[in-house]
């Protein structure tokens, strides 16, 4: 292999993370919002085609990854019969098309606690055409509807986060 056509530059490449929690809507997809860059974890190429919590990078491939974490219920929340039932996490492209999703549902007659506190996450490989913007969306199922559930931020911790590493240059 010839190592001098190796391109050495700058590597492309972003660290976002959810700042605040985020209730989670029922039956009904929800983007999540409140992302913001790490200024120490991106680079300023990437960092440009992040904005308002979605991302539109250059052509090109990409590893992406996210984790989405779900916080546990309030404290004094009583946990019953079937609170929360199923919770998905998509990448999806701005058209809401989904990319790619993980999923977690709860063990039959169980309270759902299963779900509480859970971290669920999605890695790909992305071919990037440079023109469509990516998101990341939520969507759970909950009995009763009002029960809230939160997607968990905080301006310290990185629990809830999306990430790009660009693969060819």
């Amino acid at each position: 292999m010839d190592v001098s056509l190796i391109n050495v530059g700058t590597p492309y490449y972003f660290h976002a993370y959810k700042t605040t929690n985020q209730t989670i809507s029922n039956a009904t997809y929800t983007d999540i919002t409140d992302l913001i860059i790490d200024g120490n974890a991106s680079t300023t190429a990437a960092t440009g085609d992040f904005a308002s919590n979605s991302w539109t990078p250059p052509a090109g491939v990409y590893f992406v990854s996210a984790t989405m974490k779900i916080a546990p219920p309030a404290t004094g929340t009583t946990v019953s019969s079937s609170n929360i039932t199923r919770i998905i996490f998509v990448l999806a492209d701005s058209a809401n098309n989904q990319i790619r999703s993980s999923d977690q549902m709860n063990e039959e007659n169980s309270s759902g606690e299963d779900i509480y506190g859970m971290a669920l996450n999605i890695n790909t490989i992305l071919y990037a055409n440079g023109t469509t913007t990516y998101k990341l969306r939520a969507w759970t199922r909950r009995n009763p509807a009002g029960d809230t559930r939160i997607i968990y931020g905080s301006g310290t911790r990185r629990d809830t986060t999306f990430n790009a590493f660009k693969l060819d240059n």
